[in-house]
């Protein structure tokens, strides 16, 4: 008779793989201490006592990364229309 596969139950399955990019920041234990330590890089930038807590700094700060590169692309970008409306004012032969 052959073998019937057992299903897993949904806690043993794996969840699916999502390509996000990797962030710079990151959670870790600390050390051999019952705490949770957020990492810039290599730079330690907060030590919680619980995960959640680091997880939520974590997150904080990759919403701040986010919004700060939103703002930069916008002010790049009117810094670009400022320059090529400057320029084709100068091109323009006055009366």
């Amino acid at each position: 008779m052959p073998k019937k596969e057992t299903e897993q139950r949904p806690e043993e399955r794996s969840p699916p793989q999502i390509d996000t990019p990797e962030s710079r920041f990151r959670v870790e234990k600390y050390g051999k201490s019952r705490h949770f330590a957020v990492y810039d890089g290599e730079k330690l930038l907060a030590v919680t006592v619980y995960k959640k807590g680091a997880e939520a700094i974590r997150h904080r700060l990759e919403e701040y990364e986010t919004l700060l590169a939103a703002k930069t692309q916008i002010i790049e970008q009117m810094t670009d229309a400022l320059v090529t409306s400057s320029r084709s004012h100068s091109a323009t032969p006055q009366a």
